[in-house]
């Protein structure tokens, strides 16, 4: 009797055994799932880097675009609210060789919790680099830190 007990018990795990193994040879030989798209093996070859607003929803008023100016500069600008991280907002000078020579937090002159643009002021204080030309950028205050969501406005200015 135990002969026929183990003799059972080894039939019936080797059906079981026999059909798992049989499902899985017919899912690799004929898969029933055939709307498997593939993996893209598209690899990036450019660093994303940050993006000029693409329709003016920021400006500066102070100073001009182009204008001739000398340390400190007073920025007054209007930027989206959105563009705002706990109530900051970057500004910097940046020579015409691409050094950052100036930066400084600008701070809302309105309420910038609000929906819309929010009007803004900054300082920068700086001495005069070896360049005659250069470029004032306010920025997002990007918190994310990811490159692909910098988003900024600028406008050339000369030295004096």
């Amino acid at each position: 009797m135990r002969t026929l007990i183990k003799l059972c018990a080894a039939v019936v795990i080797g059906i079981g055994i026999g059909t798992v193994t049989f499902a899985i040879y017919q899912h690799y030989q004929n898969p029933a799932d055939t709307t498997d798209t593939p993996i893209s093996t598209d690899i990036p070859t450019a660093i994303p880097t940050a993006t000029p607003s693409p329709t003016p929803v920021a400006s500066i008023s102070t100073p001009a675009s182009n204008t001739l100016v000398k340390s400190p500069i007073s920025v007054k600008a209007i930027a989206p609210n959105t563009w705002f991280f706990e109530g900051q907002l970057p500004v910097q000078l940046i020579d015409a060789n691409g050094t950052v020579i100036a930066h400084s937090t600008a701070t809302p002159l309105t309420d910038w919790e609000t929906t819309g643009p929010v009007s803004l002021k900054a300082t920068l204080t700086f001495t005069k680099p070896g360049t005659s030309t250069g470029t004032l950028v306010i920025r997002n205050n990007n918190s994310s830190d990811l490159a692909t969501d910098d988003v900024f406005y600028s406008i050339p200015v000369r030295f004096r």
